[in-house]
């Protein structure tokens, strides 16, 4: 008998995996009976990653409070494989190993060793702006600022109601801007006018494993980390990203 099994589809896994190696490499996996938890900082403490899967989500699910240590690589290598919509059948022994068996492909590998391993704690901040953005204008944000630099600014203003992305390369010679009205926003509660910069190689790596026509919830202050927050597996699934802010300078 395994410490930790259940079934899910293969689709919900690879979401966890691509995003949480946006940060990190290996990283701890925490189960409880209600699901799975998976926190993750990158090493310069810049970008971090939050996501919680219900038990909702699973074909079926057994597991009490325990952790593994697990090297993303290695079961990346085995998603890749795999079709998304088959069914993984996971079985884990802690501190040990793990198996995972679709009906056709069976793999067995080593857990890491949970003792040299920290679960980061992921600040708790609250921030006045909340605008609720389909990923199609982040996506095009981000594509159109990296031809240009390597940072971009977050601005919100609640008097004229946009959510703006822009930057420029080193001599200003080249710039981009791009300006969402809050009218095509699904939701757009702004308190106050805020601008922050941001790296855009976190926010590339983020935007990379966000589907199309996701909505964002996403929170703003000023001077603070951007907060973005959005579902999957129906609902059962929740992933938050948070990226800290570059110094401004005019």
């Amino acid at each position: 008998m395994s410490d930790i099994e259940f079934k899910i589809e293969a689709k919900h896994i690879k979401k966890i995996v691509d995003t949480v190696k946006t940060m990190v490499e290996e990283t701890i996996i925490l189960f409880d009976e209600d699901g799975i938890y998976v926190k993750a900082m990158d090493p310069a403490n810049v970008g971090m990653v939050d996501i919680t899967l219900r038990k909702e989500a699973f074909e079926s699910f057994d597991a009490e409070d325990s952790k593994i240590g697990l090297n993303l690589n290695n079961i990346n290598d085995y998603l890749n494989i795999i079709d998304e919509e088959e069914v993984i059948d996971v079985k884990i022994e802690k501190d040990s190993k793990m198996t995972l068996e679709t009906d056709e492909l069976w793999q067995e590998m080593s857990l890491l060793d949970t003792k040299t391993m920290k679960v980061p704690e992921i600040p708790v901040i609250n921030m006045v702006n909340n605008v609720k953005i389909n990923s199609n204008y982040l996506k095009k944000g981000q594509r159109a600022s990296v031809n240009i630099s390597d940072h971009f600014t977050l601005e919100v203003d609640p008097e004229i109601g946009y959510i703006k992305i822009y930057t420029s390369d080193e001599t200003n010679t080249n710039s981009i801007e791009l300006t969402i009205d809050k009218d095509k926003c699904e939701d757009f509660d702004v308190e106050r006018f805020t601008k922050s910069m941001y790296g855009l190689d976190y926010f590339s790596d983020i935007m990379s494993t966000i589907k199309r026509d996701e909505i964002i919830d996403l929170r703003t202050d000023e001077d603070y980390p951007v907060k973005m927050k959005y579902k999957f597996a129906d609902g059962d699934g929740v992933v938050i990203f948070m990226i800290a802010p570059r110094i401004y300078t005019e």
